[in-house]
Parts: C-alpha cells; sequence; structure tokens
C-alpha cells in the first residue's frame, strides 16, 4: 500500500468522525429544544398544549433519543482514552432518561425537573469540555 492510499484512508477515517461528532451535536440540540419546551410546558401546568406536542412528536422523541444514544456510544467506541468526565456524562444521561419517562408518564414534576436539570448539566458540561 502506497503513502498516499494510507494518507487517504486516515483522512476519511477522521472526516468521518468529525461528521459523527457534527451530526451527534446538531441531534442533542434537536433532543434538548424539544424536551426544554416539552419541560417548559409540563412544568407550568400548561396541560392542552404540552399535551399537542407530545402527540405530534412521540416518534421524532424515538428517533432523535435512539441518534443520540446511537452516536454517542459510537463515539465512546471509537475514543482512544476516556476520560472520567466522559463516563459521567454517560451515566447522568442514562439515569435521566427513565425520570424523564416516568416523570412525563406519572405527571411527576419533581422527576420531569430533576431530568431537565440533568440533561441540561450535561449539555453545559460538554460544551465547556469541548472547547476548553
Amino acid at each position: 500500500m502506497e503513502y498516499n492510499q494510507i494518507f487517504s484512508i486516515f483522512k476519511e477515517k477522521n472526516m468521518t468522525l468529525t461528521a459523527v461528532i457534527k451530526a451527534h451535536e446538531g441531534i442533542v440540540y434537536l433532543f434538548l429544544l424539544l424536551f426544554i419546551v416539552k419541560s417548559f410546558l409540563f412544568l407550568t401546568g400548561k396541560t392542552v398544549p404540552f399535551q399537542a406536542i407530545r402527540a405530534k412528536t412521540k416518534v421524532l422523541d424515538m428517533i432523535l433519543g435512539a441518534l443520540v444514544l446511537a452516536s454517542g456510544l459510537y463515539l465512546l467506541a471509537v475514543r482512544a482514552n476516556i476520560e472520567t468526565w466522559v463516563i459521567i456524562k454517560l451515566v447522568v444521561v442514562l439515569g435521566a432518561i427513565p425520570l424523564a419517562i416516568v416523570g412525563f408518564k406519572k405527571e411527576n414534576k419533581t422527576l420531569v425537573g430533576l431530568a431537565t436539570l440533568a440533561f441540561v448539566c450535561v449539555f453545559i458540561v460538554m460544551k465547556f469540555k469541548l472547547y476548553s
């Protein structure tokens, strides 16, 4: 194999990884925006708009959630060294998902508030760690 072929393989892999990172970020933005809007409506007692948005975005929620987890796990798998903050972030996200599901299903504002706080905190930590 020639040097140029090896270089093109690494360049292609790096471009693919960059694309997955950017896609993951975009998906997280959409997921978080949708989740915050629904949480705000739920926590402020606006039941009718909340139920309307929840009904219209049920499939979108499942797709975005699956894509966030899949792309995040892929990025975790290809990472050479896994830092402690990444593991903490993963644990918090995996803990917040059931909190949100149960909170919305049982109409428990405390659980929804905790899940929202967890997702926002993970997002803020990610932003500071990514650009520091």
